[in-house]
């Protein structure tokens, strides 16, 4: 049943042609939603800061995002972009925010880990690449580690994109403003 309903509400996840790479995400997301306490997925939110924006809608649109960004960069520059880390890297970025905030507020996990570590730690555990872990830690702003691959560029940048657009529309500063 739950796998039913990631693949749902993230149907791109079938664009993964790696087989066990795309139901390690699932398995992944699973993971985190029995430890949530959400009965719906679709109620997580993406920030407290942000009220009112599902992590679910934060996602797809940071996945959508990052889409057109491989596909420009292949179309006009000729820069092929590994599709399958891309995908499963953006669709496990903030899938540890399921438990690290917890009514409204940073949860135990929020507030003794870097956002990005858990996740990464847990794509590990579940026989994840190694690639795809990298890519979840690395994708903060405040990382110690900087991305050693493109894909983490493109999930970087899609990801505080849609997360300043939507603090700016909420009259919250931007990160790209904070100095």
């Amino acid at each position: 049943m739950k796998r039913e309903e990631i693949i749902r509400l993230f149907p791109e996840i079938n664009d993964i042609q790696d087989e066990n790479l795309r139901n390690g995400v699932i398995k992944v997301w699973i993971y985190f939603w029995e430890k949530s306490g959400f009965e719906n997925l679709e109620e997580a939110p993406f920030n407290p800061v942000v009220p009112g924006v599902s992590l679910v809608n934060h996602i797809k649109s940071v996945l959508h995002i990052s889409l057109a960004i491989a596909e420009a960069l292949e179309r006009y520059h000729g820069i092929k972009v590994n599709r399958d880390r891309l995908i499963a890297a953006v669709l496990l970025h903030d899938v540890s925010k399921t438990v690290e905030y917890e009514h409204g507020k940073k949860s135990e996990i929020g507030k003794l880990f870097q956002h990005g570590f858990w996740g990464a730690h847990e794509a590990i555990n579940f026989g994840l690449p190694v690639e795809i872990a990298h890519l979840i830690h690395t994708h903060p702003f405040n990382s110690p580690v900087e991305p050693a691959f493109l894909e983490g560029l493109i999930l970087h940048y899609a990801d505080f994109a849609d997360a300043d657009s939507l603090r700016f529309n909420e009259g919250v500063e931007p990160y790209l403003f904070k100095k």
